[in-house]
């Protein structure tokens, strides 16, 4: 179900401009109808629940240090007074917290593929599955359900919409397409293999509107944050 950017903003606390920017760049999912922007309910519930207990939003490059950290991968675009700080950051931190701390890792997209090219989509050359997509593989108590997730670049992207039609309007999207925007990092976080790590996994998954699905996600970097404290 969808409400307006002026319900979604009293909802919120926020002006209708910042619920506007937070639907165009993915965080909300949304679209302009008649000159007016509609938003997706269960995201505005998910957000206005979710408050960050700590501090702004992470960096690009500083949440993706972090999430290779604890997956337990050496994040070689980062100084060591920087990863020594994401060290007891990490320590002192909650699945949830960590989630809003790296939202701003990548560009998110909600969009509509056909159902046969959900797998082929995650093979793509310069794709790397996450999310529900890779959830099984880590460990991740949840099916993918017929959804699909993966990270790319800039052209990787703009080439999957053109090859696969597709489009960010419907209602019912069951392909999520994050966008990796710095250049600098595009190289070392997608040259790992075909997969995301683990707790990129389960960022993903906890950010999802579906309960089990952010259930999931939370015990899994939940696990993650207990390995990494006993490290």
């Amino acid at each position: 179900m969808e409400i307006t950017s002026r319900e979604a903003a009293h909802t919120l606390g926020i002006g209708q401009r910042r619920v506007r920017r937070l639907a165009a760049d993915g965080t909300l999912r949304g679209h302009r109808f008649g000159g007016v922007w509609h938003v997706d309910r269960d995201d505005v519930t998910r957000r206005q629940a979710a408050t960050p207990t700590r501090g702004r939003p992470w960096s690009e490059r500083i949440s993706w240090g972090a999430l290779w950290l604890l997956s337990g991968l050496t994040p070689d675009w980062l100084g060591d007074s920087e990863k020594s700080r994401l060290r007891k950051r990490l320590r002192e931190t909650t699945p949830e917290s960590l989630a809003l701390a790296v939202r701003r890792r990548a560009h998110v997209e909600h969009c509509r593929i056909l159902p046969a090219y959900l797998e082929t989509v995650t093979k793509e050359q310069g794709v790397a599955a996450a999310g529900l997509s890779a959830a099984e593989s880590a460990g991740a108590d949840i099916l993918s359900m017929d959804l699909a997730e993966l990270y790319c670049d800039r052209r990787t992207r703009e080439q999957l919409f053109t090859r696969y039609a597709l489009t960010t309007t419907s209602s019912s999207p069951n392909l999520t397409v994050r966008t990796i925007e710095d250049p600098a990092l595009v190289q070392a976080l997608l040259a790992s293999g075909t997969t995301m790590p683990d707790a990129v996994v389960a960022v993903d998954l906890i950010e999802s509107t579906d309960p089990r699905t952010t259930h999931a996600g939370t015990e899994l970097a939940a696990h993650l944050l207990a390995d990494f404290r006993r490290a």
